[in-house]
């Protein structure tokens, strides 16, 4: 096999991936109101979402140089996340005005700058912490990753974020803490690109991810647990990495069901999975303000709705409407440049 049908068929199964986790992390924001943390225990199966998101970031990192990484980075990363952080300025300010009616100097500009500086993000679109996380993360393994181990710098970071979690990480800027933990999922996913597809790495990964589901509670483990017990915390790490190995052993064995099965059917079971995995990006960035403004609204609206199925119905619609339709127009756009 070509290298080119390679790296065809890697994009191929990660787009599985991709697809799958970010309507979940849709679903997780947009369930939230009616479980709160239970949602974890209602649907416990994808409990590393983020981690995972990090880890396949690793898994296909390149070294090159820093001022490369640097400036190919900020152009995908940072471009996005100030972007996306103004328009959600914007729609801030405009929710301020017109929905709470309670524009200050202190809302206008004070609130915006200290979550960006405690939280890595504008209040409006909290989820674009995860793009400046990376980028700084992806530094970092530029300039470390020949000089150390990455096993070793995996461990590095997920001790540095326990010690921050037990000090206490809500007096620390969130991307110092995230960067941390991050930089543990990312470095294990670059060092177990080799390993991954290892008979025995997936059995000892598998029983560690049944034991998580079987002995412990998932919110418990999960990180943002603010009350959680120290050896909780600690847990999150291993079964992550253990879930990260089976989702994506998985999702290389759909993969090819789904090419056994194009035999009989002549047709590709997970091509609209596939589209959202390819546009798992522009899903990500643009979720988080729809979900909060609509139900902001909800709240104020029909409070009777906002933790109950009509929520959720809304913020489908939502999502569908407003994020589909923007990906459908960056499809045409990218065909009308490739022409």
């Amino acid at each position: 096999m070509s290298s080119e049908s390679q790296n065809t068929k890697r994009l191929s199964y990660v787009d599985i991936g991709a697809g799958v986790m970010i309507i979940w992390l849709l679903y997780y924001h947009a369930l939230y109101p009616m479980y709160e943390r239970e949602i974890l225990n209602v649907f416990p199966w994808l409990f590393y979402f983020m981690p995972w998101f990090f880890y396949k970031s690793g898994y296909f990192f390149k070294p090159k140089s820093l001022k490369e990484s640097i400036k190919k980075d900020a152009g995908k990363l940072l471009k996005q996340f100030a972007i996306w952080s103004a328009i959600g300025y914007v729609v801030y300010m405009l929710c301020h005005i017109f929905l709470f009616d309670d524009l200050s100097l202190r809302n206008a500009f004070y609130t915006p700058l200290r979550s960006l500086f405690l939280g890595g993000s504008i209040p409006l679109n909290s989820a674009l912490w995860f793009l400046l996380t990376l980028f700084v993360v992806r530094q970092i393994a530029i300039f470390v990753t020949p000089k150390c181990n990455a096993l070793w710098l995996g461990v590095i970071g997920a001790i540095i974020a326990c010690i921050l979690h037990f000090v206490n990480y809500q007096f620390t800027p969130f991307t110092i803490y995230s960067t941390a933990w991050g930089l543990c999922f990312f470095a294990i996913g670059y060092a177990m690109k080799k390993y991954e597809q290892n008979t025995w790495v997936i059995i000892v990964s598998a029983i560690v991810l049944l034991l998580t589901f079987a002995i412990t509670d998932i919110p418990e483990v999960y990180k943002k647990e603010d009350t959680c017990a120290w050896y909780s915390y600690v847990l999150w790490y291993p079964t992550s990495i253990a879930g990260c190995i089976v989702y994506n052993n998985v999702c290389r064995w759909l993969e090819k069901a789904e090419i056994k099965l194009h035999t009989y059917i002549h047709t590709s079971l997970f091509s609209p999975i596939k589209w959202v995995g390819r546009h798992s990006m522009t899903f990500y960035v643009a979720h988080f303000i729809i979900f909060k403004v609509v139900y902001d609204l909800i709240g104020k609206y029909h409070e009777a709705w906002y933790a109950g199925w009509q929520g959720v119905l809304i913020i489908t619609i939502a999502y569908i409407s407003i994020i589909v339709s923007l990906c459908f127009m960056i499809d045409k756009i990218q065909k009308g440049y490739a022409k």
